[in-house]
């Protein structure tokens, strides 16, 4: 995926994925590599492309958008039952990735909206 004003960040995503397909074949057997999708989780990276959000993440975590927390509780799990044969250099994605993305931006698209209507009544 490309975001605009994001290119770096894009292309480091990339640049792993890359990097764990040839470790994949260098690891021993009881290692495993991956480039695990997490989808998004609300950290102030967001402020570089939703800079209404500043100071609005726990806003935000109590609408439904994915923090750390919430994140650690599904996607844990999820790392945990991987087995190697299976995902071993390859790029995986976190459970419900396009769901949670689509969600997570309505959260961010609302809250900001609620930024810019109060700004405005000033």
């Amino acid at each position: 995926i490309g975001i605009g004003n994001m290119s770096p960040y894009c292309a480091s995503k990339w640049a792993i994925e890359g990097l764990m397909l040839s470790i994949a074949k260098e690891v021993p057997e009881h290692m495993t590599a991956i480039a695990y999708n997490p989808g998004g989780i609300i950290t102030e990276m967001i402020y570089c492309l939703v800079p209404e959000l500043q100071g609005k993440i726990d806003d935000c975590i109590k609408l439904g958008a994915i923090g750390p927390k919430q994140w650690a509780e599904v996607c844990v799990p999820h790392i945990i039952e991987m087995k190697r044969n299976d995902v071993n250099g390859k790029p995986i994605d976190r459970p419900n990735l396009k769901e949670l993305l689509s969600n997570n931006w309505k959260i961010y698209r609302q809250v900001k909206q609620q930024v810019l209507d109060e700004q405005a009544k000033k």
